[in-house]
């Protein structure tokens, strides 16, 4: 017993390869220890700080975290681990649903009876879920008429983008409006196949942030839904990394239209024939394009939104990508080398072919405090670059486009409560990490900061003044690392918007200054050795980022003909929705400027 007592006391958490179970063989210097991993016999050297005290009661397995008598990384992982391998996918830590996302269908937990059971009873007695998250959000918009927010966050692949749908299940279930819970639910198909993709990380992962709105009368009863959306990555439409795709629906047009359809759009082509799919992925593991185009054309159905509105947006998503396949020559001087794609593309958009062909290698732009329109050629280069903003313009507007058709079909009454849920990009940290990862780890920094108000600032400071005993629980508080990327003037995007203005300004040049502003700060490095990398030290981890592309990426280089070729368009859909022409009092002159947080 007393030897039981004696490896008890000497038991640690040792943070290697994650944090395992060790036991204290003895100290080696002032900050190092000598331990041994129980599991593997490993004798190991380890810093004192990586060693977390053990308590026997940590290795209780709860329902949520928050009884145990030890809290900490280490016992949060045990357990997550550990009941994760029992297929235990949800631990509740406090207010919050641990989600750990199984990879395979566990469709018994979402079934109706189990919807039901969570719905008549008090959550609370009931194993963790979303559901619970979910019955809590609107039992307390009815009891308290307050309106209610559910932030689904978590690094890309953890499963946001189900957890939305669980969610909205369940509140469209509980509301007993079938109609417009069907419409409601509705949505997932559309924005999946417009604004996900396949990353190295995730087949299905969410490239845009959405909060969906739904709402409610003061009995519960649904009213009607909105969707607001965020941050669509549109460099994805033109180029994607190894190992990773387009947005869906390109691919799910070409397996799913029959072959009738797609020869009317000129779609009648292998998929490796499209220049902006093959420097990618063609296909996305457990996902059946032709399947996921049946659901969306089904949910478009639900949503009564007619054939003609649907041909037309299919008819520019095949624009897009036909657009691609325009081939360049000339050097100093850009000619198109296919103009038989560009024929194609008119058709599609119903555009003038002249001012399209026009648009594609010439430039137009006003003189100074002149109404003259002047016009020179692109270099080849130029043009390429032209014809990639046009393409990611059109898909851009048309996803805003698609969000906005959406909402109508989903309008009613709109009242004073509602319940909102917010699923945006998780967390990202690839082998390459660009100007997309950057503006997405803000994001999620951003919710990290709020999570610190809310759970400990916030919390500990109304004990404090309640003058209860207390002692402050540590936590990163990531306000500088927030600061070192917005921070007006000095913060890393406001220094690449201001190189996107400078008539020679240069990633060579951005890195300096990124450089000499921030070198004393905690939160960035450099490694001398790598000229064009930084890291950020963000809460989650620290990433390497490569500012090669930041500021192409950064510009939005659409010229004015674009514009000026699209309002020739036939299209309903182009000419009255996706580019309206402006009235006399609106200025075009300009349509390149910098795009980060505009």
């Amino acid at each position: 017993k007393s030897a039981d007592v004696m490896s008890d006391a000497r038991r640690i958490w040792v943070q290697h390869n994650g944090y395992q179970l060790g036991h204290l063989l003895g100290a080696e210097g002032p900050l190092q220890v000598k331990v041994v991993i129980d599991k593997t016999g490993e004798e190991l050297i380890v810093k004192k700080t990586q060693c977390i005290v053990f308590t026997p009661s940590s290795l209780q397995l709860e329902d949520d975290l928050i009884r145990l008598n030890t809290l900490n990384e280490a016992v949060i992982l045990y357990n997550l681990e550990n009941r994760y391998n029992e297929d235990i996918v949800y631990t509740n830590i406090g207010p919050m649903v641990v989600s750990v996302n199984p990879f395979k269908p566990m469709d018994n937990l979402y079934a109706d009876d189990v919807i039901f059971q969570y719905m008549d009873n008090d959550p609370d007695l009931l194993p963790p879920h979303l559901f619970t998250t979910a019955h809590k959000a609107y039992f307390d918009l009815r009891n308290n008429e307050t309106s209610q927010s559910v932030i689904i966050t978590g690094e890309s692949g953890a499963g946001k983008t189900e957890a939305t749908k669980i969610i909205l299940k369940f509140l469209t279930t509980i509301a007993g409006d079938v109609a417009l819970a069907a419409k409601i639910l509705a949505i997932n198909p559309i924005l999946e196949a417009f604004g996900n993709a396949k990353t190295v990380k995730n087949e299905n992962s969410s490239r845009f942030g959405k909060l969906i709105k739904i709402h409610y009368t003061e009995d519960g009863a649904i009213t009607g839904a909105s969707v607001n959306n965020y941050l669509l990555e549109k460099t994805r439409i033109v180029s994607q990394a190894p190992g990773e795709r387009s947005y869906h629906i390109f691919y799910q047009l070409l397996h799913g239209l029959s072959d009738e359809y797609k020869a009317w759009m000129y779609l009648d082509m292998p998929v490796n024939t499209f220049a902006y799919l093959s420097n990618g992925d063609l296909e996305a593991q457990g996902i059946d394009d032709g399947i996921a185009f049946d659901r969306m054309m089904d949910a478009f159905e639900h949503l009564e939104v007619s054939q003609e509105e649907i041909n037309e947006i299919f008819q520019v998503v095949g624009a897009v990508l036909h657009l691609g396949n325009i081939q360049f020559t000339g050097g100093d001087s850009a000619s198109i080398v296919n103009l038989d794609e560009v024929t194609i593309v008119s058709e599609l958009l119903q555009v003038d072919i002249t001012s399209l062909e026009s648009s594609l290698v010439r430039k137009q732009f006003q003189g100074r405090g002149r109404s003259s329109v002047y016009v020179k050629n692109f270099t080849e280069q130029q043009a390429m670059e032209n014809r990639d903003a046009m393409a990611k313009e059109l898909y851009s507007r048309l996803f805003d486009y698609i969000v906005e058709l959406v909402n109508k079909k989903l309008t009613g009454e709109e009242t004073n409560l509602f319940i909102s849920v917010l699923d945006i990009y998780g967390f990202e940290q690839f082998e390459h990490n660009s100007l997309e990862q950057l503006c997405i780890n803000y994001a999620n920094e951003k919710l990290q900061e709020q999570f610190n108000h809310h759970l400990f600032k916030s919390e500990q400071e109304e004990y404090r003044r309640e003058g209860v005993q207390w002692i402050d629980i540590p936590f990163i508080d990531n306000m500088g690392c927030i600061n070192l990327i917005e921070e007006p003037a000095k913060g890393i995007l406001s220094k690449i918007n201001e190189e996107v203005r400078l008539p020679r300004g240069s990633e060579k040049d951005l890195m300096f200054k990124l450089i000499q502003e921030h070198k004393a700060s905690q939160f960035f490095k450099h490694d001398p050795r790598f000229a064009n990398k930084f890291d950020i030290m963000h809460y989650a981890g620290p990433v390497t980022y490569t500012v090669t592309g930041f500021l192409e990426k950064n510009r939005n280089t659409r010229e004015i003909g674009i514009d000026a070729t699209m309002w020739t368009s036939n299209l309903l859909l182009v000419n009255q929705s996706l580019f309206v022409r402006p009235t006399d009092d609106q200025d075009t002159s300009n349509s390149s400027k910098a795009t980060v947080l505009q």
